[in-house]
């Protein structure tokens, strides 16, 4: 398996800098509450006593992320090139004056991990999935679930799926299966890769499902061609005059 980075903060009023952009998502709600996908942007407001984290209101297409004490979220500071990861939980909220907006305070972390930013390119592809979820690691027997990607990076993959299958994944994600993602990214190249869930939403006009999960233990072989055949989507999309969000 590959073997992540592991950094120490040396400066944490530097590392955590006021006006630093960071992306929250939710990883477990205290209480049960269904969320617009993630990320969600902000900004951190100021580091207190090098031990509390505040940070701005998390937005999302122009809805806030209301958290309460003791959601579990991931963090993504991002720093040039690169993104240092962890998780915290919140410890309290605070409105600002004169807004509808809130500051939220969480431990700050002094060890985080290092990942090149270029794992978080995200491209809008429609790829054949199949979802393999099993009980334990000895489990021969796999539910299969069929789908599409919505978009995927090289750290990570959105899928769609009927709202049915929908209901039936996250009640085995609940109850803490193991999912394994199948997909082909050229011809030459299937990807088997093990998966973990970070978020999901439904549309209910269409039916359809949403999940997000992050590639868990990734050999950095198979993350650079899937980074390789992004790139390569990239530049077709833009020569056929294709808009998106980068």
């Amino acid at each position: 398996m590959p073997e992540e980075i592991i950094e120490r903060i040396s400066n944490l009023k530097e590392f955590y800098k006021s006006g630093t952009k960071i992306d929250i998502f939710l990883v477990l709600r205290s209480v049960d509450k269904e969320e617009l996908d993630g990320p969600y942007s902000s900004l951190i407001s100021y580091l207190d006593n090098d031990e509390v984290l505040w940070i701005e209101t998390p937005m999302n297409k122009g809805f806030p992320l209301i958290l309460a004490p003791q959601d579990l979220v991931l963090v993504n500071v991002k720093k040039g090139k690169l993104i240092y990861q962890f998780q915290s939980l919140i410890l309290e909220r605070r409105k600002e004056p004169n807004t509808n907006l809130f500051l939220f305070a969480l431990k700050a972390a002094k060890e985080v991990k290092k990942i090149e930013r270029r794992n978080f390119f995200r491209l809008p592809v429609i790829l054949d999935i199949t979802l393999k979820i099993k009980k334990n690691i000895q489990d021969k027997d796999f539910i299969i679930f069929k789908g599409k990607t919505k978009d995927l990076s090289g750290g990570g993959v959105r899928v769609a799926v009927k709202s049915s299958d929908y209901k039936e994944i996250m009640k085995l994600i609940k109850e803490d299966y193991i999912i394994f993602i199948e997909f082909e990214i050229d011809k030459r190249k299937k990807i088997n890769q093990k998966i973990k869930f970070v978020n999901s939403y439904t549309d209910e006009e269409s039916k359809i499902g949403f999940i997000s999960f992050y590639f868990d233990n990734i050999y950095r072989g198979i993350q650079d061609s899937i980074i390789r055949f992004l790139f390569a989507k990239q530049r077709e999309m833009k020569q056929k005059g294709i808009e998106f969000d980068e």
